[in-house]
């Protein structure tokens, strides 16, 4: 249960867009291990972006360390993660492609956002 909205992409410099993704996890889906100075664990997030005419970028990663207090962690959280990811295309028609790792789990969730829709 991730949610990834996207801006639109804007022209950097000669073949190269970017666009601006936010992330968002609920806290509820993510397994933390309880520690002196609260529940930790750790997300990764990936993209890749795929252009009309099938040319793929480099797979990239975000990692995120998570620290919360005992009170907001748990199956009964309310809490939601937020990051915000720079994702370049050479298109800016090109679909990208968003997953993102409970480390701690082992759990995935995965997101196509296509131009249409963003």
């Amino acid at each position: 249960p991730i949610a990834v909205s996207t801006g639109e992409p804007a022209k950097e410099k000669k073949k190269v867009y970017v666009t601006t993704a936010l992330v968002k996890v609920p806290v509820r889906h993510l397994v933390l291990v309880p520690g002196p100075d609260g529940h930790r664990g750790a997300v990764s997030v990936f993209w890749v972006s795929a252009g009309p005419t099938g040319l793929f970028s480099d797979v990239r990663r975000e990692r995120h360390e998570v620290i919360l207090p005992a009170d907001s962690a748990g199956p009964s959280s309310t809490a939601v993660l937020s990051w915000e990811s720079r994702i370049e295309a050479t298109d800016p028609t090109a679909r990208v492609s968003v997953a993102v790792w409970d480390e701690v789990g082992g759990e995935a969730g995965f997101r196509v956002i296509r131009p249409a829709v963003r």
